[in-house]
């Protein structure tokens, strides 16, 4: 469950992966405005790393491989946006793992 999202930037849109998770699990992605607050623990030593006010959620489903492809084109924004996966995980003790968070900035 070690960096399940990685961005890759491109003119006005993001790439994010969620991989190496449970074939076929159900999962969601946060989205809130930044600048995220500490750390919440969560059970099954996860953290949530952005701000419980979201400002959007994103469900989804894990492929056979255990992936999710997801394509977004943001608009001009005048504040930042932090993203952050979670997906079901029956083999961890809390059932759900969550992925590191990643951080959009405004460009001024």
């Amino acid at each position: 469950s070690n960096n399940l999202v990685s961005p890759t930037p491109a003119p006005g849109s993001i790439n994010l992966a969620v991989t190496n998770g449970v074939p076929s699990a159900p999962g969601a992605i946060f989205i809130s405005p930044t600048p995220a607050a500490a750390p919440i623990p969560l059970p099954g030593s996860n953290n949530l790393l952005i701000l419980p006010a979201f400002i959007g959620i994103v469900p989804f489903g894990l492929n056979a491989q255990g992936r999710h492809d997801l394509n977004l084109t943001f608009p001009a924004l005048t504040f930042g946006v932090e993203v952050q996966a979670y997906a079901a995980d029956p083999g961890n003790k809390a059932g759900f793992v969550v992925t590191n968070a990643v951080s959009f900035v405004a460009k001024p």
